[in-house]
């Protein structure tokens, strides 16, 4: 059978409850050039800060996903990011939109709580964020333009022997992270060290898609590499 370069995502790396569908509105390119650039840019982790502070007050958390992200710098850079999204969303949309708008933060937020009962609580917690920022910057033109905050994207790329365009959000945080979706799948892969480029992997466990991913960016190109097929060299779209 000729192989396909359509990614299988493990269990482990899936959304599933974690996901939500972007909202209405196509997928704007404006920051396109800016999030590739990010990405071509980063040659290692940016430096963690000293003292990320999420939207919420820590002395007031609650028991579960809130008090591990308190206590997680990475975590709390990823939740200040998606409040600053999410108010820079609400403050350019209708009230029928904000309505919607608050519908799908609730939704996730469900959605993000219930990590706190999972095995791997960070790694949950980690796709929820990632998938709500790159929903957000999917769905609305607003936050797609933007390049103030630690998200960029999304950015499209075209892979020889695949119909759907592959889809990248790049995610400032520490260490960085770049949300890969194409089609109903999609997986969050770390920012490794690296001497040219942008370099971000991630290792799954044994299992039928188990094994190491990669997606190395050069300016225009990314190198895509999945488990059990041979790397690809994707072209950026737009």
């Amino acid at each position: 059978m000729k192989p396909s370069y359509l990614f299988a995502i493990a269990p482990a790396l899936l959304l599933g409850a974690c996901h939500q569908t972007p909202p209405a509105g196509s997928e704007a390119s404006v920051s396109q050039s800016a999030a590739a650039s990010m990405a071509s840019d980063a040659s290692a982790p940016v430096a963690s800060a000293v003292s990320a502070s999420p939207s919420f007050d820590c002395a007031h958390a609650l028991p579960g996903a809130q008090t591990v992200v308190c206590g997680d710098n990475q975590l709390a850079q990823l939740d200040a990011e998606t409040d600053r999204l999410y108010k820079l969303i609400d403050a350019h949309v209708s009230d029928p939109e904000r309505l919607a708008l608050k519908r799908l933060q609730d939704g996730w937020t469900a959605k993000r709580d219930a990590c706190a009962a999972t095995v791997a609580v960070k790694t949950c917690l980690v796709q929820a964020y990632a998938s709500l920022i790159a929903d957000l910057r999917a769905g609305y033109k607003i936050a797609a333009d933007d390049a103030t905050g630690l998200s960029l994207g999304p950015v499209s790329w075209r892979c020889p022997g695949a119909g759907a365009l592959l889809s990248s959000t790049f995610i400032n945080v520490s260490p960085g992270l770049v949300f890969l979706r194409r089609d109903d799948t999609s997986v969050v892969l770390t920012q490794a060290v690296s001497a040219d480029g942008g370099r971000y992997t991630a290792s799954l466990p044994d299992g039928p898609s188990g094994g190491d991913y990669e997606f190395w960016t050069k300016g225009d190109e990314t190198r895509f590499t999945v488990p059990g097929q041979a790397a690809v060299t994707c072209t950026r779209v737009g």
